[in-house]
């Protein structure tokens, strides 16, 4: 007799239990990985069969089992069960991504935000002003970097925040007199966005001395200004040279809309693999899973989202896991841009178009 499978009810329940008992970053892999796979999978199958979806999406199998759909599969998802957020990552032109989030599953986004900046320090409860180089949440509603600009601002109470991007304009200069109106008052600041309008602000700006409980937060890498991008070191020296800030309050978030969760990088620039997923590096031709330091397709599992089949990603972009990070907390991965020729449209589709005119 064929066992009767779980309903997602059921399994609801399991992922947030287990998620209760993971760590942020377990100094080794544990019984937890396995447990976190497994999760996963089932919940991946259960999402498949209840709502017919075994001929909607290609699922296919890596050489070690684990079953996984291409990030561009869910460029045609419509989700078959009640949700609550929808974010698209390619604003309002080209081939949009969405990903759907039910309230369980929005608020471990929530809780793998906060326990893992927490614990690289960059939580605060001092009051904050935010300046945010991207887009107003109001302005371009489910844009997902505006979402998850937004959601950062839970890691320090916000006393006010300035968005550089208005009407689809960078208005450079009412949001740097703005700056300097603040950094006059003396209170901390949190610059958050692309690194490619952080460094043209860095050019544009006078130097100024940041409170230093102040932080500088980059993601979303340098879109059609690749051929402009800086190295880390010289960002980080421009930063110091313009803002007076110290490395260890610089940082960077990784992260892709078709899967949600964040991954920040440490004191020392790095990147860190976390408890609440598990990513795998998989050789572009054999999909086998590759060893230290090699580079390949980023596989990246967890179950903490319920509301769509993203338990088991496929990405395209090209990562390599190193382990033992100086500052102690494991393992950590580099990112070496997108494999392919062909260049899909991201959640910085728009923010594209306007470096290109400006």
């Amino acid at each position: 007799m064929k066992k009767k499978m779980q309903s997602l009810d059921v399994i609801e329940k399991e992922v947030a239990s287990f998620f209760k008992r993971l760590k942020p970053y377990p100094r080794f892999y544990t019984e937890s990985d396995e447990e976190l796979v497994k999760l996963s999978l089932n919940l991946l199958n259960i999402l498949k069969l209840e709502f017919g979806l075994a001929n909607y999406f290609d699922t296919f199998i890596t050489p070690d089992g684990l079953p996984f759909v291409f990030v561009t599969s869910l460029k045609w998802y419509m989700p078959h069960r009640e949700y609550y957020l929808r974010l698209t990552s390619s604003g309002t032109s080209g081939q949009k991504t969405e990903n759907y989030w039910n309230r369980e599953s929005l608020y471990r986004i929530d809780f793998v935000v906060r326990k893992t900046a927490e614990e690289l320090g960059m939580v605060s409860s001092t009051p904050t002003v935010y300046f945010i180089f991207g887009y107003d949440p109001k302005e371009v509603g489910d844009l997902g970097t505006a979402w998850s600009d937004e959601n950062l601002k839970q890691l320090a109470p916000e006393l006010e925040s300035f968005y550089l991007i208005r009407n689809d304009k960078l208005c450079w200069d009412e949001f740097i007199s703005e700056f300097y109106r603040v950094v006059a008052d003396g209170v901390p600041v949190r610059l958050i966005g692309f690194p490619a309008l952080l460094w043209e602000f860095l050019v544009r700006i006078e130097s100024v001395s940041l409170n230093p409980e102040s932080l500088i937060l980059t993601g979303g890498g340098w879109k059609k200004r690749e051929s402009e991008a800086v190295t880390e070191f010289e960002f980080v020296e421009k930063c110091k040279e313009k803002l007076g800030v110290e490395r260890v309050r610089i940082r960077d978030v990784y992260g892709f809309t078709e899967h949600g969760l964040p991954y920040f990088t440490c004191e020392y620039g790095n990147h860190h693999l976390h408890g609440y997923s598990k990513i795998f590096v998989r050789d572009l031709q054999t999909l086998k899973v590759l060893d230290y330091g090699q580079p390949g397709l980023m596989h990246v599992v967890s179950p903490y989202n319920t509301t769509t089949p993203t338990q088991s990603v496929l990405n395209n972009d090209l990562v390599a896991v190193y382990p033992n990070c100086p500052c102690g907390r494991g393992d950590y991965f580099k990112i070496f841009g997108r494999a392919g020729k062909v260049k899909l449209k991201m959640c910085a589709l728009k923010v594209d178009e306007l470096l290109e005119k400006n």
